[in-house]
């Protein structure tokens, strides 16, 4: 696939198709949080680069409960981010970087607790790529083998993902494996 649009018209073609195919008994609730003309935002290759940022993807990122006011207001309240994405209003609503000190702190004491438990290496091997311009804090700290410090970007939604990957992990180790 050379044409990285072909790829949207591959993800547009399989939500069609979802839509169609499957009986409406086997559709969870979840499926109304995608537009009935959802194919619209696949037309639109400008949003993709920012998509953790704007409201793609609201009510798969944790971020927007915690950075933004009404990040947590029900689905279809008028005033709701999620009302952004039925609107295929796709501005930019989380900034690059967060710099609210209560939220840094927040951060911080989750990255030092999710280290603690699932190991240093583990949390830096499993830190997000920069895909979709996620808003990111930026956190020093000393790694056990390291001679300088470290600076490493992240944000509470992938340290809730990491800690729950370790976890996940751990339990198939040890009752599969």
């Amino acid at each position: 696939m050379n044409n990285p649009l072909q790829s949207f018209d591959i993800i547009a073609r399989n939500i069609d198709l979802a839509r169609k195919e499957m009986p409406p008994g086997q559709k969870s609730v979840h499926w109304d949080v995608f537009p009935k003309d959802y194919d619209k935002a696949f037309q639109n290759n400008e949003i993709w680069p920012v998509f953790l940022r704007n409201a793609l993807s609201i009510g798969f990122n944790d971020d927007f409960v915690t950075l933004c006011e009404g990040g947590n207001l029900p689905p279809y309240d008028a005033n709701s981010l999620w009302h952004l994405r039925l609107d295929h209003d796709y501005r930019s609503l989380l900034p690059p970087k967060i710099t609210a000190n209560h939220q840094l702190q927040i951060i911080h004491k989750v990255f030092k607790v999710v280290i603690e438990i699932c190991g240093t290496d583990f949390v830096l091997e499993n830190l997000t790529l920069p895909i979709g311009s996620p808003c990111l804090a930026d956190i020093t700290f000393d790694h056990p083998i390291a001679t300088e410090r470290n600076v490493v970007q992240v944000n509470l939604h992938d340290l809730i993902i990491i800690y729950y990957t370790w976890q996940i992990n751990r339990v198939i180790r040890h009752y599969y494996l």
